[in-house]
């Protein structure tokens, strides 16, 4: 079984708008709505569970309901960071005991141009390994710092952008999550990080530019293009 946890819990702080970005529109659709048409579409996710802040969870329930979707989707509350959020979706599958084999598939919401060869070779991938992330070359110079000065320029041709979606087995990332708990840890800004830290590997395999994170009014206006 493939299950895709979306996330759309954020605040969204740095568009400065009113609301959370995940709830801002483009093209009347809010930008949620764009990567959970592609999962819904999508004949390799079986399941959807879509994690949000508590005071939009019955918009989110209502904008879901309209989509007529023709698979299971849970909205549920999520926590006070994203790794808290992503949490609330892997206890709510322990209770229900899911094989420890299933994919969970885990996209951020404001990476609103998903595509069906992302999903496609994130699930095949996972097929191999116990935990994949979509990822792409740096173009820039990357350099170490502290605070204003440079240390060293690191190696570009080593380093990747982490996207999303990432995914894990059921049991890898569960126990990930659950040890981060343990050690009181609460810093993570991705799945991986914490999969990392178990001593498990984490595979890459290419990912797009075009599936970048919306985060500042420049990234809403090149969504907006992009859209046209």
């Amino acid at each position: 079984m493939n299950i895709a946890i979306l996330l759309a819990a954020g605040d969204g702080k740095r568009l400065n708008g009113e609301i959370p970005k995940q709830f801002i529109k483009i093209k009347d659709k809010p930008l949620f709505v764009y990567p959970l048409l592609k999962l819904l579409s999508s004949n390799l996710i079986d399941r959807i569970i879509i994690v949000t802040k508590a005071e939009y969870r019955n918009d989110v329930i209502s904008i879901t309901k309209s989509l007529n979707p023709t698979k299971t989707i849970e909205v549920i509350n999520g926590g006070n960071t994203r790794q808290d959020s992503v949490y609330n979706a892997l206890k709510l599958l322990k209770k229900e005991s899911i094989e420890s084999n299933t994919n969970i598939l885990i996209h951020d919401s404001a990476r609103i141009f998903l595509n069906d060869d992302l999903i496609t070779e994130s699930l095949s991938s996972i097929n191999k390994h116990n935990a994949v992330t979509v990822a792409i070359k740096s173009a820039d110079t990357l350099a170490d710092i502290n605070e204003t000065k440079i240390n060293n320029i690191i190696n570009r041709t080593k380093t990747y952008k982490l996207q999303t979606p990432q995914t894990f087995k059921f049991s890898t990332i569960l126990k990930a999550h659950e040890v981060a708990k343990e050690k009181n840890l609460s810093n993570y800004t991705d799945d991986t990080s914490l999969v990392l830290d178990i001593g498990e590997d984490v595979f890459i395999i290419p990912g797009d530019e075009k599936n970048f994170k919306i985060t500042t009014q420049i990234d809403l206006k090149l969504a907006e293009f992009l859209l046209q």
